[in-house]
């Protein structure tokens, strides 16, 4: 059904791009000529001693300039057009794997310190920041990062974010317009360090232009204009005037370099503020409910969008810089440097300081509406209750994969206490997937988001994991001796009698069987606390026994497979028990290592 609505907005949209398409031919052959007619008219009032041809060229030269902005406006449309159209493209691509093209997969917030980031497919290719990620600011992808790898944050902030996302969801017009704002923020060029490097710069308004600067700045140009006149008009030589134009320009080369550090901050951020201006505006007109979301419209209603529009036109005239001719004329005439610097530090003086906060109002909607997505492209989910308790709780119904298409990923349950959970289970039969649904419906919850299944309630809990352990060649680390060092940062975190779950996929794989089942009996002792909850995959069957320790408070799981001639077929339900079934021999006959002995033709 969602898919069906996204599939007809992008049908709309595409038809809206072809009419503007075609209006923005229909404004340019209108520009062409009319430039044409202008150029007619003056070489005929010019060459053919027609006087009347001025008046009809200056009426054609207002409407050539009316339609140069006409020109842009539906520049602007068709800009905004486009995004929206990928937007939805982009909506449409998280019903299948098609997602995993998308560019901001967020492998840069990669940390060896939080290895479950990896574990998880936190962040990197094909990874749940890389099917989330809405944000188009350097300071809205950072945010998300945090919320997505840290620890879980107090309840009341979790859920003021969960309501701040619930908010969202309901709001559906409002959220694609706000995404499609953010998609054509994600299309500019600022990076964090500029953007931090404005935001440093902006609350430093500096000492205000002296009374003489004044006098200069209005004084000098309005004496040039003057002298300029009356050159023109004959009443003194063109070489006074000239002089005084010469005397600016030099005035403006002189401070060229004082100016262009003044000027800094603007020239990495300016291409941005448009859209910028646009979010504050959207986000001035909507009312909110939640606090979380409610506060930060209160913080930008408070000017920014006024702010902004003013530094727009500060940008836009520091842009003339930008073009030799152009900028060396406004020197001249109006010492052009002098006024932006001028208008530049008295925007600082009045906005500087609001303009951090402004922009942390924006990456905290970022986030929210990047939280959103499973809501907006799933049917099977919800919005996790967040259980006050002291002891580890994780229950679910029909859990799912928030990384495989819904219609892919198989449902489970889980209801999950302190305590340790054996499953045991053959080849891909979903040992490893059912530990990464766990740990990634976990980070989705935390984060404040909602979560892949139909109903879920858990308490909060430091996570930990072991899956994808390599060995560190350059460190002379075995991939055995990594594990290791994972266990004993979960063994250490234990001590502190914190609650915490573990996931912990083939334990101790890299070592021989004998020592694995003897470390892994030890690492699962070490681990049983009434605050702690672990989950462990293996195929050593021996683990099992674990469950009549009346000690360690074990229980087991499994999943399991049939055979229908040479194939092998899973269900991927998790079951109560051990498991009872292998398929390894099976799979080493199908790809042809291990060859049938007489009389054992299709065991398995």
């Amino acid at each position: 059904m969602k898919q069906e609505v996204y599939a007809a907005q992008l049908k709309a949209e595409q038809e809206r791009g072809r009419l503007l398409a075609r209006r923005y031919n229909q404004v340019s052959a209108l520009r062409l000529v009319c430039f044409l007619l202008v150029l007619f008219c003056l070489c005929l009032a010019w060459f053919g001693g027609q006087a009347w041809g001025y008046a009809p060229a200056a009426a054609l030269a207002a409407a050539f300039l009316g339609l140069m902005a006409c020109h842009r406006r539906v520049a602007l449309k068709q800009a905004y057009c486009a995004a929206r159209r990928q937007v939805l493209q982009g909506l449409l691509a998280c019903f299948d794997s098609s997602w995993h093209g998308f560019s901001e997969d967020g492998t840069a917030f990669l940390n060896e310190k939080a290895p479950r980031l990896e574990d998880l497919d936190v962040f990197g290719p094909r990874s749940l920041y890389q099917y989330l990620c809405a944000a188009g600011t350097p300071m809205g992808k950072r945010l998300l990062a945090e919320w997505l790898s840290s620890d879980p944050p107090e309840a009341d902030e979790l859920r003021a974010r969960q309501k701040a996302v619930e908010e969202l969801v309901e709001k559906a017009g409002f959220s694609l317009e706000l995404r499609t704002l953010l998609h054509l923020l994600r299309n500019g060029n600022a990076d964090l360090a500029a953007q931090e490097d404005f935001l440093q710069k902006a609350v430093q308004p500096g000492p205000p232009p002296s009374a003489a600067s004044r006098v200069l700045m209005w004084g000098l140009p309005a004496l040039t204009w003057v002298l300029l006149g009356l050159s023109l008009a004959g009443l003194i030589p063109a070489l006074v005037s000239a002089a005084f134009l010469l005397l600016q320009l030099g005035l403006t080369l002189f401070s060229y370099t004082r100016h262009t550090g003044a000027l800094s901050p603007l020239f990495s951020i300016e291409r941005d503020l448009t859209e910028y201006e646009a979010l504050f505006v959207l986000l001035e007109k909507t009312e909110f409910h939640s606090a979380l979301l409610a506060g930060h419209r209160a913080h930008i209603a408070a000017g920014a969008a006024s702010g902004l529009k003013k530094l727009r036109t500060i940008g836009a005239a520091v842009r003339l810089r930008h073009n030799p001719v152009a900028y060396a004329v406004a020197a001249s005439l109006l010492l052009w440097d002098h006024h932006c610097a001028a208008a530049f530090a008295r925007w600082k003086q009045t906005y500087g300081a609001s303009l951090r906060g402004w922009f942390e109002a924006v990456a905290c909607l970022e986030a929210c509406v990047s939280l959103q997505l499973p809501a907006l492209v799933r049917e099977n989910v919800c919005f996790p209750e967040i259980v006050d308790t002291d002891e580890p709780l994780f229950r679910a119904e029909g859990m799912r994969h928030p990384l495989l298409a819904e219609t892919d990923a198989v449902p489970n349950d889980a209801g999950l206490a302190h305590g340790t959970v054996i499953i045991t289970g053959s080849n891909m039969s979903g040992k490893t997937t059912f530990l990464r649904t766990i740990g990634l419906n976990m980070v989705l919850a935390y984060a404040g988001a909602p979560v892949c299944a139909a109903g879920l309630a858990l308490s909060r809990m430091k996570l930990f994991t072991s899956m994808r352990v390599e060995d560190d060649v350059s460190r002379g680390i075995s991939t055995f001796y990594a594990e290791l060092l994972r266990i004993r940062a979960m063994v250490a975190y234990q001590k502190e009698r914190k609650p915490m779950m573990a996931l912990i996929d083939e334990i101790f794989k890299g070592t021989n069987s004998a020592d694995r089942i003897v470390g892994a009996t030890a690492a699962v002792k070490r681990l049983s606390s009434s605050w702690c909850l672990t989950l462990v995959s293996t195929h050593d069957f021996e683990l099992c026994a674990l469950e009549s320790d009346p000690v360690i408070r074990a229980r087991n799981f499994h999943f399991e497979e049939s055979y229908q001639g040479d194939r092998i077929c899973f269900d991927y339900r998790i079951k109560d028990g051990r498991c009872r079934t292998a398929n390894a021999r099976h799979l080493l006959r199908l790809v042809g290592i291990l060859q049938d002995q007489p009389g054992q033709e299709g065991t398995g």
